[in-house]
């Protein structure tokens, strides 16, 4: 049940009747008022300013919940654009789909280049806190310079190491994951992507994935960087 993970403490009606009325306001094409003209027909008088303010307090809650009970989307990610116009003012839509067809993020930014691919990736990565086996994508050049530098670029395992790295700023910020023992910032890339290389091009860098999934084997959260 939404309501039980949700607090609705000092409201005069029962939760289960709040979350109906929020679902009706957000879910059909009615108006605050047509919804509150509808519940006054099964017998609960309640107000349209109020209805408006559940809507806007437990609204973000019950979408935050049903979220976090969707299932786990497959491993392999298509990206791909469009171009649509709104009132005669065109826009890319990014969409990202998995295996299954499943629409995972949609994004409608005015320009078409790699920030809005990017945006697209680290806000799927950081929603799920996995990286994909695959992304599949047209390999048009919007996708840009940082994301991909070459056609080498558009391996897996590549590609998974420059989001890793991405993900890592976003969740930790530039400069403090910035400050980030070596051994983890690199590690981390080389070892989560799944680049089956070894040796790796340069010894330093196999020393660090090593220490990195000696560290893991310990026990340790990847995701947690360590302390001190």
């Amino acid at each position: 049940m939404l309501t039980q993970k949700i607090s609705y403490k000092r409201h005069r009606f029962p939760p289960q009747i709040i979350a109906h009325v929020v679902w009706l306001y957000a879910r059909s094409n009615l108006s605050l008022r047509e919804v509150e003209e509808l519940m006054l027909e099964r017998g609960v008088d309640v107000s349209y300013e109020t209805i408006r303010s559940w809507t806007v307090k437990f609204g973000p809650l019950i979408a935050h919940a049903l979220r976090r009970r969707q299932p786990r989307p497959g491993d392999v990610w298509h990206l791909d654009e469009v171009v649509v116009k709104i009132a005669s003012q065109s826009y890319w839509l990014w969409r990202a789909v998995d295996q299954h067809v499943v629409v995972l993020e949609e994004i409608l930014p005015p320009r078409r280049d790699k920030r809005a691919a990017k945006r697209v990736l680290i806000k799927l990565m950081k929603r799920w806190s996995f990286v994909p086996k695959r992304i599949i994508t047209d390999k048009l050049r919007s996708y840009g310079a940082d994301l991909l530098i070459n056609e080498k670029g558009w391996q897996d395992y590549i590609l998974r190491h420059e989001l890793i790295h991405h993900w890592r700023n976003e969740q930790f910020g530039a400069v403090q994951g910035s400050r980030l023992p070596r051994w983890y910032i690199e590690g981390m890339a080389y070892s989560v992507s799944q680049d089956l290389r070894d040796p790796l091009p340069r010894t330093d860098i196999q020393a660090w994935r090593a220490q990195f999934n000696a560290w893991v084997q310990e026990g340790n959260e990847w995701r947690q960087p360590p302390q001190g």
